[in-house]
């Protein structure tokens, strides 16, 4: 996986990777972090409207891509 580091984005943009993002608003509201996964875009804030950043801060690995919840082809075989 190839994250490129400092990547921002806002409202409207394509997630790029999964993983968990900063979200950084015009004030009054606080910084807090949200994890995004799956296809889709970033969302508007209700009260601050586009005036909202969302930066990666830690990628992360779809399950199902990770190797160790592949299903093991022996125990496959076992429940057919």
């Amino acid at each position: 996986m190839v994250i490129t580091p400092n990547l921002s984005s806002g409202p409207g943009d394509p997630v790029p990777h999964e993983g968990v993002y900063a979200v950084l608003h015009a004030k009054p509201h606080a910084y807090y972090t949200q994890l995004f996964v799956g296809i889709g875009t970033f969302p508007r804030c209700s009260v601050c409207g586009a005036q909202v950043t969302f930066r990666l801060i830690q990628p992360v690995e779809n399950i199902s891509e990770d190797a160790d919840f592949m299903p093991d082809a022996a125990a496959i075989r076992k429940t057919a």
